[in-house]
């Protein structure tokens, strides 16, 4: 092979290991901030994603699962607070992995499902990302009142999203800042904004800055026919997270999975905690926050 030829197919393996070396740094960076929401797990076979003993995470208020929240009133004045991990603490009776911290000197057990692990601003992003901030030290990035923003739904911090259904048709609207409003709860710094008036506050961690709304995506319909195989079902845009209304099951071949107890949920809004695979007529379903994830609900009867 001529010399020159050497160098061009040296030049393209390193270009390829360059690209290879990056990409295996966003994966191996993207699985480390990973952190499991789910419980039902078995002692010894817990999993803890990114989370290990030296690890940081800000502390969150445990959320039901199967209307088991496995919580002390006194862990309270821990929430939102910055702690280390000195313990990976097995599962309780829910199958919630957790962990022990340094802060309350090993007192409680934490699921890891409500917490976070804390997050710098990303690269190039002018809006911080992050809560669990402290009144008087939060920081707003690069806003200040008379910026225009896009303002997004809320997407939930250790489980707490601060959020009323009246914002909802608000979301995607640009707006101008008003006012920084300090943090919630949560410590999510949040703004005020004129096209509501002012009424309610705005998490700076779900908007974007902008001179015109985003384009809408097209909506994806959710699946609405039954008879899927086992782990082979199709949930379209519905994941874990998302805000749902349920509605009442409709028959499939004669069968409803229906019991009457659900019916006091019919017409609410939910947020969906688990993807829960498909029934016996092969109908997806999910579990959902309003019943403490008790019952089964079809996602052909809901709409988003």
């Amino acid at each position: 092979m001529r010399e020159g030829r050497r160098r061009e197919v040296a030049a393209v393996v390193g270009a390829f290991a360059v690209i290879a070396s990056v990409w295996l740094a966003g994966a191996s960076d993207a699985s480390a901030q990973f952190v499991p929401r789910h419980c039902g797990m078995r002692g010894g076979t817990e999993t803890y994603g990114g989370i290990v003993v030296g690890s940081t995470v800000v502390l969150g208020r445990h959320t039901a699962w199967a209307g088991d929240t496995n919580w002390d009133g006194a862990m309270e004045r821990f929430v939102g607070a910055s702690a280390v991990v000195t313990q990976l603490s097995g599962v309780d009776t829910a199958g919630c992995p957790g962990v022990r911290v340094s802060l309350d000197g090993g007192t409680y057990f934490w699921r890891i499902r409500d917490v976070q692990l804390p997050m710098a601003v990303a690269p190039g992003d002018p809006l911080p990302r992050y809560c669990g901030m402290s009144a008087g030290a939060e920081s707003y990035g690069v806003l200040r009142p008379g910026m225009r923003v896009v303002l997004g739904r809320h997407t939930a911090w250790g489980g707490d999203v601060n959020w009323a259904g009246e914002m909802e048709r608000f979301v995607g609207a640009l707006a101008t800042i008003t006012r920084l409003d300090g943090v919630d709860t949560a410590g999510c710094p949040g703004m005020r904004v004129d096209v509501d008036g002012g009424s309610y506050f705005w998490r700076v961690r779900d908007a974007q800055l902008g001179a015109v709304a985003p384009p809408m995506p097209m909506p994806v319909a959710i699946p609405t026919w039954c008879g899927m195989p086992s782990g082979g079902e199709t949930y379209g845009p519905i994941v874990v997270g998302s805000w749902i209304v349920l509605g009442a099951h409709s028959p499939w071949n004669g069968d409803t999975n229906w019991a009457p107890e659900m019916g006091r949920f019919v017409g609410q809004r939910a947020m969906v905690t688990q993807l829960s695979g498909s029934d016996t007529a092969g109908c997806p379903g999910v579990r959902v926050n309003v019943d403490g994830g008790e019952f089964f609900w079809r996602i052909r009867d809901m709409r988003m």
